[in-house]
């Protein structure tokens, strides 16, 4: 793994540390993040620098075993690491997802109708966020691959309330009229703007919504001193197209390689 790509990710993991994530633990051959309350493989993952080797699959096998987790790698796709895969497929392993991480200058934002746009800044806001998010990523919707949020709802919540008074998360509503349609979240951390939980109604798509909430998230960002601002979609789908257009690039490709279930 290039050494930026390994450095931004070590930072992703910080950033995500009691947030999505309750434990970091330093291994011999990367790095291991886990969160207690999302069995998702995207927080229950190792963060590998490497090529790996039996010795090392097993001990990871037997820390996920402990934390009741399935054990997953997570490596950036170049030619550098592709052996991993070959290695990994020999152990029972098979790719789960692929994130595309994708950055925005931060400049030339589209700050139009910005007043359309709410803070969440009570319990109240709070649940108006969550549902709207949660009925923004429904099953058999051509431009949600993620489907529904399950037990990600919870801890979206669960982050707010702990992170209300501090300025580390943020969430954001937009509003149609009166009508809250669309939802958009940013992460601050130590310079980095991370951008996610964005979506909207399909009720409001091709409205100009979901272009809204993420130029406000972006300008966010950039208020609160962030030299970085990014957020992770997967090729291929919606939503990398959709925030291409928007001017993010690409700068890494991260593949995810769990156990298959036995």
């Amino acid at each position: 793994m290039s050494r930026t790509a390994y450095s931004f990710l070590l930072v992703l993991q910080q950033l995500q540390f009691g947030v999505l994530s309750d434990e970091i633990l330093p291994v011999a051959f990367g790095s291991l993040t886990y969160c207690q309350n999302d069995s998702s493989p995207y927080f229950n993952n190792v963060l590998i620098n490497a090529v790996l080797d039996a010795g090392q699959i097993n001990v990871a096998e037997k820390l996920w075993a402990e934390r009741d987790r399935r054990s997953t790698f997570y490596f950036e796709n170049t030619s550098e690491l592709s052996e991993n895969k070959n290695i990994l497929a020999n152990s029972g392993y098979s790719q789960n997802f692929e994130d595309c991480w994708m950055f925005h200058s931060g400049e030339d934002i589209n700050t139009s109708n910005f007043d359309a746009v709410k803070k969440v800044e009570s319990v109240d806001q709070l649940e108006m966020y969550l549902d709207t998010l949660n009925n923004s990523y429904q099953k058999n919707d051509p431009q949600n691959p993620y489907g529904e949020l399950g037990e990600y709802l919870k801890l979206s919540r669960d982050v707010w309330l702990k992170f209300q008074n501090q300025n580390r998360i943020l969430y954001y509503i937009a509003f149609k009229d009166t009508v809250p349609v669309a939802a958009g979240a940013l992460t601050n951390y130590e310079g980095h703007g991370y951008l996610s939980n964005i979506g909207s109604l399909q009720s409001v798509r091709g409205q100009g919504f979901g272009k809204l909430i993420t130029n406000y998230c972006l300008s966010e960002s950039v208020k609160n001193g962030n030299s970085t601002h990014f957020l992770g979609t997967e090729e291929g789908y919606f939503p990398h197209d959709f925030y291409k257009k928007m001017g993010f690039e690409t700068k890494y490709k991260v593949v995810g390689w769990s156990k298959i279930a036995e």
